[in-house]
């Protein structure tokens, strides 16, 4: 019973981890099919600046958790988790307030398509 259940979330996870390869590898494909040139390089760049976002504005506290929490008191432990949620979500709201001030910046022509 124990192993049947482990195999279960291993299977799922394989499956998942299946499903984002095959998208990742099947989207590029399908796009560079029915975009122009320009609208796949600019699909490149938008997923390369969210792929360094999401690895370096977390700033590593997820993983900080890892080190701290085995090492707090047991009272501590769910203010740790708490800051660090809170931190998180502000990161996540000052990232999304930059880009909407910078969207907001722009004109209707600065997309260079004229």
């Amino acid at each position: 019973m124990w192993k049947s259940g482990i195999r279960r979330k291993a299977g799922f996870l394989a499956a998942a981890g299946l499903l984002d390869y095959a998208l990742q590898l099947g989207a590029p494909v399908i796009l560079v099919r029915h975009v122009t040139t320009q609208e796949f390089g600019d699909y490149r760049l938008v997923w390369l600046v969210a792929e360094t976002e999401l690895i370096l504005l977390p700033l590593f506290l997820p993983q900080s958790l890892f080190f701290f929490l085995p090492r707090a008191a047991p009272g501590t432990r769910p203010k740790l988790v708490g800051n660090t949620f809170a931190s998180l979500f502000a990161l996540g709201g000052a990232r999304d307030s930059v880009a909407f001030r910078a969207d907001s910046t722009r004109g209707p022509c600065s997309t260079g398509a004229l």
